[in-house]
């Protein structure tokens, strides 16, 4: 006679049951959604603010290098040794020094000038350092550097 199946105990009855079934994951988050008409102006208006900041940056690095250069000229016209330095030399490339300075000025006004109207026809708006004060700025600077060359 076939053997009759003896009663399972707790822990055997545990150990047999099939596992549990784990949850689903949750589901993915939704995508984002686009943003709103105001958020698009923001982005918008520091994209503008972003390039025209870094037209500025631009116009300083002329403005510096321009600066740089002419007070070269001004040093060498001044600092020439002796046996070299008569008025012609000294004045010629004092003077060369200080035309290429005011040279790398006025071209970095233009280019400021330039770059601003383009952010303007993108709609953008002036700013404080508007062209015609950078402009105003460079010639300044300009006669300045001039006027210290011959004087000095």
């Amino acid at each position: 006679m076939p053997e009759q199946p003896r009663p399972l105990d707790a822990d055997t009855a545990r150990d047999l049951a099939p596992p549990a079934v784990a949850p689903d994951p949750p589901a993915s988050p939704e995508p984002p959604a686009p943003p709103d008409i105001l958020q698009r102006d923001v982005q918008r208006w520091l994209a503008y603010e972003r390039t025209h900041l870094a037209n500025e940056r631009t116009y300083a690095a002329w403005l510096r290098t321009g600066l740089s250069v002419a007070a070269m000229g001004i040093a060498v016209a001044h600092f020439l040794p002796g046996e070299i330095r008569t008025p012609a030399v000294t004045l010629s490339l004092g003077a060369g020094f200080v035309v290429a300075g005011v040279v790398l000025i006025a071209f970095g006004a233009w280019r400021y000038g330039r770059t601003h109207g383009d952010l303007l026809k993108s709609g953008g708006r002036t700013r404080l350092l508007a062209p015609k004060l950078v402009y105003i700025v460079a010639g300044f600077l300009a006669a300045l550097l001039v006027l210290v060359l011959l004087l000095v």
